[in-house]
């Protein structure tokens, strides 16, 4: 534990980060898959304080790492994952939009419109999404970071975390470099975390979560149960930029 975790950092005490002992809370991210392995112990946490909306942007049709189906099939088949998850993980309240999967970038006044109608209807006190490199440099990560911290920008009441991974984590795992056989471009560098969460209590739910994401390879090497056991923290800030 001690060789994957980042101990330095300060926990963040979400009560007094909002300001109240109640909230309701969005979490929203781009793909099915990438709600749980960022967030899946957040995701529960934040339950015991309120109402928690989870949302994918995409359905992830063009994400062929383990199923080389023709698109709407393997949109339906993260789909149902997606929906599987979100039982495993106890969300009731959760959306699946039809974004393009690949093409966030070019849709940024139509996602900030929509995460803005969806803030003005659910009143969120929280977002949750990627920081803005979207970790390791995927388009629709950085996209949604844009959009989410626009969108923030103009709700001076909503409070924003960003996931992140600390240095000593990103030496140590190896993160995807391509997508679809295509080299990911440079991006900017990782907004470093200034809070970890103690999400070990909530880690088997997040592994059950996780393991029924049969058609991605999320674990990238490393058995998701290995993972799991270890993996103690999530890491966040409240930063967009540096």
């Amino acid at each position: 534990m001690l060789y994957v975790n980042d101990f330095s950092l300060s926990n963040l005490n979400l009560k007094r980060f909002l300001g109240k002992s109640k909230f309701k809370s969005i979490v929203i991210y781009p793909h099915p898959d990438d709600e749980t392995m960022a967030s899946g112990g957040l995701i529960q946490k934040l339950k015991e304080y309120g109402e928690v909306k989870v949302i994918t942007v995409t359905t992830g049709q063009y994400g062929t790492e383990l199923l080389n189906l023709p698109p709407q099939e393997l949109a339906n088949v993260r789909s149902k994952e997606f929906i599987n998850a979100m039982k495993k993980l106890g969300i009731e309240n959760y959306e699946l939009w039809e974004f393009i999967d690949g093409s966030l970038h070019n849709n940024h006044k139509k996602m900030v419109r929509q995460i803005g109608d969806t803030i003005k209807s659910f009143n969120p006190d929280l977002i949750v999404t990627y920081e803005r490199s979207g970790v390791y440099g995927h388009p629709d990560h950085i996209a949604l970071s844009k959009a989410v911290k626009e969108v923030a920008d103009n709700n001076k009441e909503l409070k924003v975390l960003y996931s992140t991974l600390p240095a000593k984590i990103l030496k140590k795992f190896k993160l995807p470099t391509h997508l679809n056989g295509i080299p990911i471009p440079e991006f900017q560098k990782q907004m470093v975390p200034e809070f970890k969460i103690f999400t070990l209590p909530y880690n088997f739910a997040k592994l059950n979560a996780a393991k029924g994401y049969k058609s991605q390879n999320l674990s990238h090497g490393i058995p998701l149960e290995v993972m799991n056991a270890v993996g103690i923290f999530e890491y966040y800030t409240t930063k967009y930029l540096d």
